[in-house]
């Protein structure tokens, strides 16, 4: 068995053997075996698989109630159109199998065991990808090999740590991984050749996976046509490149297109750290490498030094004879450090990115360890090529030296894995020992409408646990509508929500913090009712009036905003209006501020009337109410576009109002008032274009299959 040349097009001769297969599939086995733990123990969640547990449950459960591709998520900061901004082809594929496979009842649990499964068989999909981008078996199957042993601190790059229970739990950002390495490898290909189709298809479900590796994946190819290539002229590269975002755009135009017209709705919020937005500047990176935090999350730098020697051992063959594969490669890798430095290094010029404003900067370090995984199998490779011309001593010396070297970091993996599972089995022991919670959520569930308060993580909230988890964390997982931490820091009620003194009844009732779950011995506030008692939990019920009220809106303070509008104005001073607002004696009057231009003063600023029958469904609010005069009926829910008001069955205008809230102006009388989630139709257009756009790509490969009548390995070899 001999190691193949690792440049050029894939070998198909019999040098390699099935030495590479075995490679591939006994790290499969060993992922399949070791993550095993980590998907069998269902929760309880306690990072971002919170949000996306719920969240998949919640579309899953509703599925036939609303539009499941564009549906309005009820349980954080108010409500959010979440996949109106937010990368989601995992949740829906994860809701649509639970509801077509007959034995699938939880769709937390399909979505955990779909992440299970790629995270397992991802050394396959880098393998079958770097064979498509050109580089040989050998090669390909040793950078399969050194994924499960990449990581990074924190845990935002694409190594285990950034999916698994005790670690990040980014499950979306799974499958971007899954599709940015084939996105890559069939749009370099597709540059150079012409045969944008697939390739364009594969870049539009990448963004749809995950909007950040979908950009970044666009922004790597887009290098292709600056470099020389003797086999095609840039104007033909550029047209190609274009082509294939024309289909990549196709692909995700009923997500992209929205996303881009409601950017605006999306929150910058203050509570997340400047480094995520900006990064971490020069000195930070340089001091991540010299820590070997990029690749070997700070421990013995193995991985680190294979990548510096694969560089090392390429820039010779891309000077001698222009190797434009690695070229790409090395251009790739040095791309995703400069952008990594981020606006902390580069100031104002990292502006001139595409939509630079709305991107989480440190999320470039996933395309450095993205380039950097080839070129560390390439650096490797060559070192065993190199052994391999040695006296046969010397070359079992030195593989013995690159194996026990190799075996650091895997032995690293499976302690931390252990710990993993360790960890998730005594918190859910303590979760199922723990009747009283059990008890508690069986009895919340069981109420009428209203949002679930249980502390915050500065407060009482914070040591009301069950074992170390929060119990608003539970919660939060147990798909309740909460007001407490904000496991989504993107709908805009949330930035005040946590800002808040909900000791007092006027931010309770803006919220509607219906029920409030607090320690059995702590004094509950004068205004609440006390209702059930569980064990070490109280249940409390406020006079918060539901999801509905009453007020009066009015227009912004003109020495804040001189035009009545909080449109164009900075995000710290529309907080500060809004805070000083929530704080004031307005909200306790019912009196609110509306943020989207100037409005008419009611004639009666003193609101008479009541709110009757409320139905609160899924993307549906709806209540009576009887009015003594004209009076603006509050919605305390996210306020979005896509939000149709009815009002006795006519049409009703929406006013925005502070915290982006809803209000109606009804009249006198009695009315009935309804409000309904509606995407608008040529969202769905554009959604059946790319049902029919990705049908069309992954039939295409079988009908080139069927038509040559070549070897099963054309459907994914060049």
């Amino acid at each position: 068995m001999t190691l193949d040349d690792p440049g050029g097009r894939p070998s198909r001769g019999r040098t390699a053997g099935r030495g590479p297969v075995l490679v591939v599939a006994a790290v499969v086995l060993f992922g399949l075996i070791a993550l095993y733990h980590d998907y069998r123990i269902p929760g309880p969640e306690i990072n971002d698989r919170v949000l996306h547990k719920a969240l998949v449950t919640y579309v899953a459960d509703h599925w036939s109630e609303h539009w499941p591709v564009d549906p309005w998520y009820p349980s954080i900061s108010g409500g959010f159109a979440m996949f109106a901004h937010y990368q989601h082809l995992s949740h829906l594929t994860a809701a649509a199998l639970t509801r077509v496979i007959p034995f699938a009842v939880d769709a937390g649990r399909v979505y955990a065991g779909l992440g299970y499964l790629i995270l397992a068989f991802m050394p396959v999909v880098i393998y079958l990808s770097l064979r498509k981008l050109g580089l040989d078996s050998w090669v390909a199957a040793i950078a399969a090999a050194l994924y499960p042993v990449v990581r990074a601190i924190p845990f935002f790059g694409i190594g285990w740590e950034s999916y698994l229970h005790n670690g990040s739990g980014m499950l979306p950002q799974l499958w971007g991984v899954l599709f940015v390495f084939p996105a890559l490898a069939w749009g370099y290909r597709a540059v150079r050749t012409g045969k944008v189709y697939v390739a364009g298809v594969l870049l539009g479900l990448c963004a749809l996976s995950h909007t950040m590796y979908g950009y970044m994946a666009a922004l790597s190819l887009g290098l292709l046509v600056v470099f020389p290539d003797g086999e095609s002229r840039w104007y033909r590269r550029l047209g190609r490149l274009t082509a294939l975002g024309g289909v990549a755009f196709a692909v995700s135009a009923y997500f992209v297109v929205p996303l881009l017209m409601h950017a605006d709705l999306v929150l910058r919020s203050q509570l997340e750290p400047v480094w995520k937005w900006d990064s971490i500047g020069w000195w930070g990176v340089l001091d991540s490498f010299a820590r070997a935090r990029i690749f070997d999350g700070g421990s013995w730098p193995v991985v680190s030094a294979l990548v510096a020697f694969g560089i090392g051992v390429s820039l010779i063959p891309v000077f001698r004879s222009r190797d434009r594969l690695r070229a790409w490669l090395l251009a790739g890798f040095v791309l995703w450090v400069l952008l990594f430095v981020g606006r902390a290094g580069w100031g104002g010029i990292i502006d001139l990115l595409p939509v630079s404003s709305g991107l989480h900067m440190h999320r470039f370090l996933a395309g450095i360890q993205i380039f950097g995984l080839p070129l560390a199998a390439l650096g490797l490779h060559a070192a065993l090529r190199a052994l391999a011309r040695r006296p046969r001593w010397l070359t079992a010396l030195g593989i013995a030296v690159v194996v026990a070297v190799l075996a650091v970091p895997g032995f690293e993996r499976v302690v931390y894995l252990r710990e993993n599972a360790r960890i998730a089995a005594t918190r859910r022991a303590a979760l199922d020992q723990d009747q009283d919670f059990n008890e508690l959520v069986r009895y919340l569930r069981s109420l009428p409408p209203g949002r679930v308060h249980a502390g915050m993580y500065y407060n009482w909230g914070q040591e009301l646990r069950i074992g170390d988890v929060p119990a608003y964390t539970q919660l939060q997982a147990a798909g309740f509508d909460m007001v407490g931490f904000l496991f989504m820091a993107m709908a805009q009620p949330g930035e005040w929500q946590v800002r808040v003194d909900l000791r007092t009844l006027p931010p309770n009732e803006l919220y509607n913090a219906r029920y409030l779950v607090a320690p059995a011995g702590m004094p509950a506030p004068e205004f609440a009712q006390a209702r059930r008692r569980f064990g070490r939990f109280a249940v409390y019920e406020l006079p918060t009036g539901g999801y509905f009220g009453l007020g009066a809106v009015e227009t912004l303070p003109a020495s804040r905003h001189p035009e009545g509008t909080v449109q164009g104005a900075a995000w710290p001073r529309i907080y500060d209006t809004g805070l000083e607002w929530i704080r004031g004696a307005g909200l306790a009057e019912h009196r609110y501020l509306a943020m989207d231009g100037p409005v008419r003063s009611l004639a009666q600023p003193e609101v008479k009337g009541r709110v009757e029958n409320e139905v609160v469904a899924p993307g549906r609010f709806a209540c009576t109410v009887a009015l003594a005069e004209e009076a603006d009926v509050i919605v305390k829910v996210t306020h979005h576009p896509y939000w149709r008001c009815t009002v006795d069955g006519g049409p009703a205008p929406i006013m925005r109002i502070f915290p982006s809230f809803m209000a109606v102006r009804v009249e006198g009388g009695t009315h009935r008032l309804e409000l309904v989630y509606r995407p608008p139709g040529w969202k769905k257009l554009l959604f059946l274009l790319s049902v029919a756009m990705v049908g069309a790509g992954l039939a295409a490969p079988l009908v080139r299959h069927w038509r040559r009548g070549a070897g099963s390995a054309s459907l994914l070899l060049p």
